[in-house]
């Protein structure tokens, strides 16, 4: 490969793993920020409300665990991530053909469960979300 195609694919791959990145940081951001303004939330309402709101808080506030699961899924994502993005480097550089190709198959087997548990994370997010709906509709009737 010429030395042109090679800083382009190198190029390609390090832009690759920076969105990948963001995407897990933006995903790890959301979660946490969701709870946090749940938690401040319900602080508000039960510091306000009347007691038969108050009683009807309890719905709203296992909501949060939907967050916290999907934070701890993107950290389970992030370290298949890295495990990918190390396999990666050192199936470039194996010299040995066996090698290479275990490189390979370990890579994989990291990189699929990476993208399945960011995708994961970010539908545990839409799930949450409609709960935490459904929990205050449920707390208004």
């Amino acid at each position: 490969m010429s030395d042109a195609k090679d800083e382009y694919a190198k190029s390609v791959n390090e832009k690759a793993i920076d969105s990948s990145n963001m995407v897990l940081k933006t995903l790890i951001l959301i979660h946490g920020g969701s709870a946090v303004a749940l938690l401040a939330f319900i602080g508000n309402l039960s510091g306000k409300t009347s007691p038969i709101l108050g009683g009807k808080i309890g719905s709203l506030a296992t909501t949060i665990i939907w967050f916290g699961w999907g934070v701890a899924i993107t950290v389970a994502a992030m370290t298949c991530a890295y495990f990918t993005n190390y396999l990666t480097v050192g199936h470039a550089f194996a010299d040995i053909e066996e090698t290479k190709k275990r490189y390979a198959f370990w890579k994989a087997a990291f990189h699929i469960p990476a993208v399945l548990l960011t995708l994961s994370s970010l539908c545990l997010f839409l799930f949450g979300m409609y709960q935490v709906r459904d929990a205050i509709s449920a707390a208004l009737r």
